[in-house]
């Protein structure tokens, strides 16, 4: 089994929240992070978008410095893979907030949990007055979950890597103060 090199950490700055405005550049990020590396017609044909059209945006969040060329075959058939394995907001998004991503991944929970018969899902929504001290706690928590996950999918963005049973989840974690809590 291949070693799995160590994470690569970035924080998402204002610009590159801009280059990633529109929906088809989350789908492209979102599928460079299922699959790995690909040429823009192999993800083409993921997303559902002309080979063209899907290099044209690639080579826009290259420019943001989200995604970059893999090493390939040869020069035209060189995939695209993403600069990162992670990633966090920088904090000077206040003014700027994510919402593109959050609709995206609140309707794929929603899509979800409407399919009949698939894999378990789950979601739950819990308030609870915390102190600063045991929010941090519970982000603890929450963030071994998310390594957790982690650990059970190195290397699987190679298909043979996978256990033939494998199904593909989103872990998403959100803690939020809430405006005006009852």
């Amino acid at each position: 089994m291949a070693s799995h090199s160590p994470a690569r950490n970035t924080v998402i700055t204002p610009d590159q929240l801009k280059a990633c405005a529109h929906p088809l550049r989350i789908a492209l990020l979102e599928q460079l992070g299922w699959h790995g590396a690909l040429t823009a017609s192999q993800i083409a044909e993921l997303v559902d978008e002309s080979p063209s059209n899907c290099s044209w945006h690639l080579r826009r969040l290259a420019q943001a410095g989200l995604v970059e060329r893999a090493e390939g075959q040869n020069r035209r058939d060189r995939p695209w893979q993403l600069t990162f394995d992670q990633y966090a907001f920088d904090a000077n998004l206040n003014s700027i907030t994510p919402d593109l991503l959050a609709h995206r991944q609140t309707d794929r929970m929603l899509t979800a949990r409407r399919r009949r018969g698939g894999p378990p899902q789950t979601h739950a929504t819990h308030a609870a007055w915390l102190t600063p001290a045991e929010a941090e706690a519970v982000m603890v928590h929450l963030e071994a979950a998310r390594r957790a996950v982690e650990d059970a999918t190195k290397n699987r963005t190679d298909p043979t890597q996978r256990p033939a049973d494998a199904i593909a989840y989103e872990l998403v974690q959100w803690l939020v103060p809430v405006e005006g809590g009852a």
